[in-house]
């Protein structure tokens, strides 16, 4: 009897009703039970497979996300590798290969390094970076991040830097001539003696220059006036005002252009260089003793008389000593970073143990004497390694 209510179940028959069915009421209450109970089961089976199935997917998940996350910070671990290194004699080749992993070098130390001509990677981060003296000559650091980054005395000339954060970068003393700074964050960047075209900002006058370093709240270039400087040579800089070059130089230290302070007090040197005076533009130096003398950094000292002077000890950084009569006068130990000394007369001057990182020295005068060698070939060698830019068109009587 029960076999024959379960096949009347599992067939969803209709269990009959009719007294005809001879069967008890009893048995029909079993079959309607069976009946209801199996499909219940059956969906609670489906449910729990179901189930099953969503916890899988979900552990599957999990374990893929937790591999991404350790993958990521393991390629995030290599990625920051460089951070805090000192890369300030790495190779135009160990670069390359370098930019192929990352472009983060917060916090990066890159004193006096040679970048000419580089490809820096788009949006390079080297906030809080030290690149004070750096050679940055051509380089392409577009939307470059250096805020809070130390470029004191750093040759930018002709560099990219459109649309770069500098906001709250040092950038006393940087030579940015034919730099192109169109679209840059210059908020809070330290400008004091920085050489600056018109063009390097994009603009055509004096007035929108300031206008667009006031708008950046620029630091010093308030203190700084901008005057036409005949002298410049027309075919070494490129303006958006023809030929002309416009310098930041300090407006008090006009009256010391062209002046004779061979005769001048030392004590009374010193307050003016202390001062911020920054402009001696043709001023007679001859046989003065500027041992340990602190320069303001770009201070404009072009076409002086410096024969015989003693600048000893002395901190010349990014100063233009451009066609200045520099013979005899004795630099050793003295810090001549990013200046420039095109068509300067070197003769019989000492350059033993000078920091001359940057120091450009197209059409000067100068005798391997002058920097301790005996032959061209050392000489050569002292330049290179001292990291000095143009020296190989240098005129050796």
């Amino acid at each position: 009897m029960n076999i024959e209510i379960s096949a009347i179940a599992r067939k969803g028959s209709v269990i009959p009703s009719t007294p005809q069915s001879n069967l008890k009421k009893s048995d029909l209450q079993l079959a309607k039970l069976y009946r209801d109970v199996v499909p219940w089961g059956l969906k609670q089976k489906a449910e729990a497979n179901a189930v099953r199935s969503e916890i899988l997917d979900a552990f599957h998940n999990f374990r893929a996300t937790v591999y991404n996350a350790f993958k990521r910070a393991l390629e995030d671990s290599q990625e920051h590798r460089w951070a805090g290194q000192n890369l300030s004699q790495t190779t135009p080749q160990e670069w390359k290969e370098i930019f192929k992993k990352t472009n983060y070098f917060f916090q990066t130390k890159l004193t006096d390094a040679d970048l000419t001509g580089m490809k820096f990677p788009v949006g390079t981060i080297l906030t809080e970076s030290n690149l004070s003296g750096a050679n940055l000559t051509g380089v392409n650091l577009e939307a470059a991040r250096f805020n809070r980054a130390d470029l004191t005395g750093a040759n930018l000339t002709g560099a990219n830097l459109t649309g770069a954060n500098l906001i709250n970068a040092n950038l006393a003393g940087a030579k940015l001539i034919g730099a192109n700074l169109r679209g840059a964050s210059l908020t809070g960047a330290n400008l004091a003696g920085a050489f600056l075209s018109l063009k390097t900002l994009g603009v055509r006058t004096i007035e929108e220059a300031e206008a667009i370093l006031k708008e950046a709240n620029a630091v010093n270039y308030h203190l700084i006036n901008w005057e036409k400087n005949p002298s410049t040579n027309p075919s070494s800089v490129e303006t958006g005002v023809g030929n002309r070059e416009f310098q930041r130089i300090d407006g008090s230290g006009h009256r010391y252009s062209g002046r004779d302070l061979s005769g001048e007090n030392i004590d009374n040197l010193e307050s003016i260089l202390k001062s911020g005076v920054s402009y001696f533009f043709q001023a007679n130096w001859k046989g003065l003793n500027l041992t340990s003398a602190n320069f303001p950094v770009g201070a404009v000292l072009r076409e002086g008389n410096f024969n015989g002077v003693n600048f000893s000890g002395a901190t010349l950084i990014g100063v233009d000593l451009s066609k200045a009569n520099l013979t005899g006068a004795n630099f050793e130990h003295a810090r001549l970073i990013n200046a420039s000394l095109e068509g300067a007369d070197l003769t019989g001057s000492n350059l033993k143990n000078t920091l001359l990182a940057g120091a450009d020295f197209t059409g000067a005068t100068l005798q391997p004497e002058t920097l301790g060698a005996q032959t061209k070939e050392q000489a050569i060698a002292i330049l290179n390694k001292a990291g000095a830019v143009n020296y190989h068109l240098i005129n050796w009587s």
